[in-house]
């Protein structure tokens, strides 16, 4: 019976992962370094958008300056564009769903599982068409037969959307487990 009010407020939860989503887009979703080596790295959004850190030795010692482009591939740019947008709009939906839900004192139901299928789903499209796009054509200049997975460490853009996904599916999971169980 203590454990009630977890079941009750489990609704935060798919608001925690909606807001996880959104913070994931605007953060890097992939990076290329090698530590304790200065060379040229890579930062890499879920957007589109490419940082490349140029180290250069100077008097002073080692020097760097960021770029900012879009990355040359028009077919990759304009899909990275619209699985951003999708995750936008997920995440928008998923929010607003959410308030209703806890305005109006109603149980999550099956929709948020297809939200947090929504979050892997896109992640995974993202991955695998970067992967087949890049290995196939290059990478700035790269040859082809470049390997996107291979060359770029995944960060918090790519972690964040299956954080996001996961945590919604966890309230959905609480709510069925605390409606079986105390029957509010």
């Amino acid at each position: 019976m203590r454990f009630k009010k977890l079941f009750e407020y489990s609704w935060v939860w798919p608001y925690i992962g909606g807001v996880v989503a959104i913070i994931a887009v605007i953060t890097p979703a992939t990076a290329q370094s090698e530590p304790d080596v200065f060379i040229d790295s890579h930062t890499y959004w879920l957007w589109g958008l490419v940082a490349i850190t140029d180290w250069t030795w100077g008097m002073t010692g080692w020097a760097w300056e960021n770029t900012y482009q879009f990355t040359t591939n028009p077919l990759v740019l304009s899909i990275d564009i619209v699985l951003t947008l999708m995750v936008i709009i997920v995440s928008i939906k998923l929010l607003f769903k959410t308030r209703s839900y806890v305005l109006e004192k109603k149980n999550l139901d099956k929709s948020y599982l297809l939200y947090s299928a929504g979050y892997f789903g896109i992640i995974t499209a993202w991955l695998t068409i970067n992967e087949l796009i890049y290995s196939i054509t290059g990478f700035l200049g790269q040859s082809p037969y470049f390997s996107f997975i291979g060359y770029f460490g995944m960060e918090f853009g790519v972690y964040g959307l299956y954080l996001g996904g996961a945590v919604t599916a966890l309230g959905y999971i609480l709510t069925m487990i605390g409606r079986h169980s105390f029957y509010y």
